[in-house]
C-alpha cells in the first residue's frame, strides 16, 4: 500500500447473472441473491452480500438507488486510500462438468491499480469467483470509464 491517495468509486449495478453454458443440460439462469441490489441489511448494504475486506475510514461502499444499469440499483464503492475492496454474494450451487459464466455491469471514475503491488496482481475493478484461482477474474475495468458488461 502507498501514501498517495487515490479515489475509487465504482458504480457496480451488477445484475449479476451466472448461467449455465453450452456444455449444460439446459441453458438456465442460476439467481444469485439480490442481483440488482434492491433490498438492504440493517448496515445499508446489500441483502445476502458480505463485505469480505474493509479498510477502516479509507473506503465506503452503499447502495445507490438513483444510478443502475439493469437491476433497480448499483453498488457504489469508493477508496481514498489504494487498498482492496471485496464484497461477495451468497453461495451459488453449481455442479461439475458445467460451463458457467459470470457477468455484470461496471462503471467506474478515476479506479486505478497500485503499480507496486506484486502478489496478487492489482487491477482497479473486476469480478471474479471465490473458487477460482485470484489470476482468473474478468477484464478489468478502471480509470474513468462508461457502463462496460463485463
Amino acid at each position: 500500500m502507498r501514501n498517495t491517495k487515490s479515489l475509487l468509486f465504482l458504480f457496480a449495478a451488477m445484475t449479476l447473472t451466472l448461467f449455465a453454458g453450452p456444455f449444460a443440460f439446459a441453458d438456465e439462469d442460476i439467481p444469485l441473491t439480490n442481483p440488482g441490489f434492491e433490498e438492504r441489511d440493517g448496515k445499508g448494504l446489500p441483502a445476502g452480500w458480505e463485505l469480505e475486506t474493509e479498510i477502516p475510514g479509507a473506503n465506503s461502499v452503499k447502495v445507490d438507488p438513483a444510478v443502475s444499469h439493469n437491476g433497480g440499483a448499483s453498488l457504489m464503492i469508493g477508496n481514498t486510500v489504494a487498498g482492496s475492496v471485496t464484497l461477495s454474494s451468497g453461495p451459488v450451487a453449481m455442479q461439475i462438468g458445467r460451463l458457467y459464466r459470470l457477468s455484470g455491469w461496471i462503471k467506474t471514475e478515476n479506479a486505478f491499480s497500485d503499480p507496486t503491488s506484486h502478489f496478487p496482481t492489482a487491477v482497479p475493478a473486476c469480478l471474479t469467483m471465490l473458487s477460482f484461482p485470484f489470476t482468473n477474474n474478468s477484464p478489468a475495468v478502471g480509470a474513468t470509464s462508461d457502463w462496460s458488461e463485463i
